[in-house]
């Protein structure tokens, strides 16, 4: 049958090859829903923009059932699956296969417990280390805990007195040196000697907007994560109130941001209002900086209405050697993710699935 009909293509008139052509450009876009959409990468004064295609990802629960309180991040430490869980009386799990569990790090008051999984942030590990390093921002400072079985922390690093108040996150970048972040409107971050608790130096203000902007609206577009890849000595910077990634050297020099679509948060009158919610969950690895994206009004993520919308986020992949970006709409919410690169595969946690939380997409190559 299939011979027939290109038999009786070869011998039909234009205009049907042309109507062929079209159905075949719909049947090879089903399933991957074509929306290209424009993005920028910004270099001081140059802007050069590029298209990325958006693909489909259906993805499949796995893991542990009715086992977690409330999970909240997701991390690879040394080829084990953490996950952090805010309700729970451990503040970590190690995924042993596909349905184990091993828990570590207490919730407590205890010198070696932290006092409140909701203000604890995984932000660094070291490669080839079983150890994972976290911000505590009850205890004001980073922290180092085994991940092997009812571990305790060890204390990292304090941070300085003087960066309380302001400061959102923290990152190590040496044994000795610690990058900050937060409400700061003179610079992006900072970077301070643990061993003596002195500031290092400071990065530049670099203005990711088309107009000057107010000290007050600085603190609002001031970035909330902070990370570093260690492949590429870059601290990466990301606000979910702005619609760009941007890379820094430790140093404090800019080296480009990615913009993606436009930005709707700063109106005509050059007056900035926090009211649609782009970047979060931004992470970064060897030659890859990816987070996930709304890019939808802030009243819209109330979640019930979330789940009953058609809204869901984009997974989106940075390849930090060549720009390009790899776009993904996942077909469910969710509240951050991992990718474990050599096996091609992206765990996420399911913001709408309480049971079994834990959900992977199989991806066909990561560049």
């Amino acid at each position: 049958m299939r011979r027939v009909i290109f038999k009786f293509l070869e011998i039909e008139n234009f205009m049907r090859n042309y109507i062929f052509a079209l159905l075949m450009l719909v049947f090879f876009s089903c399933g991957s829903d074509v929306d290209i959409v424009t993005y920028k990468v910004v270099r001081g004064d140059s802007i050069e923009e590029r298209t990325s295609q958006r693909f489909e990802l259906k993805g499949e629960n796995f893991g542990p059932q009715n086992r977690f309180g409330q999970l909240i991040d997701i991390s690879i430490v040394n080829g084990a699956k953490i996950v952090q869980d805010n309700k729970s009386e451990y503040a970590f799990w190690r995924l042993e296969g596909e349905d184990d569990l091993i828990s570590f790090q207490v919730i407590g008051e205890g010198p070696n417990e932290v006092e409140n999984a909701d203000f604890v942030k995984m932000v660094n590990n070291i490669k080839s280390s079983n150890e994972l390093i976290f911000f505590d921002y009850s205890r004001k400072s980073l922290n180092s805990v085994s991940i092997s079985p009812n571990s305790g922390f060890k204390k990292y690093s304090d941070i300085p007195d003087q960066y309380w108040g302001r400061m959102q996150s923290a990152v190590n970048i040496s044994d000795s040196l610690i990058a900050i972040t937060g409400l700061f409107d003179e610079t992006k971050f900072m970077v301070f000697n643990g061993n003596n608790q002195q500031e290092a130096w400071r990065s530049v203000y670099a203005n990711s907007f088309s107009t000057e902007l107010s000290e007050e609206e600085r603190l609002e577009v001031a970035p909330r994560s902070i990370e570093y890849n260690e492949k590429n000595d870059m601290i990466v910077l990301s606000n979910p109130s702005v619609n760009s990634i941007d890379l820094f050297s430790v140093n404090g020099s800019l080296v480009k941001m990615y913009s993606f679509d436009e930005f709707e948060n700063l109106t005509t009158e050059s007056i900035f209002s926090p009211d649609f919610f782009y970047y979060y969950g931004v992470k970064t690895q060897e030659n890859l900086v990816y987070g996930l994206y709304l890019g939808v009004e802030r009243k819209t993520i109330d979640l019930q209405d979330l789940f009953l919308s058609s809204t869901r986020p984009e997974l989106h992949i940075y390849n930090l050697l060549t720009d390009d970006l790899l776009r993904y709409r996942l077909d469910r919410v969710v509240n951050a993710c991992v990718i474990d690169a050599n096996n091609n595969v992206v765990y996420c946690i399911d913001e709408d699935n309480e049971d079994q939380p834990l959900v992977k997409y199989e991806i066909s190559e990561i560049f």
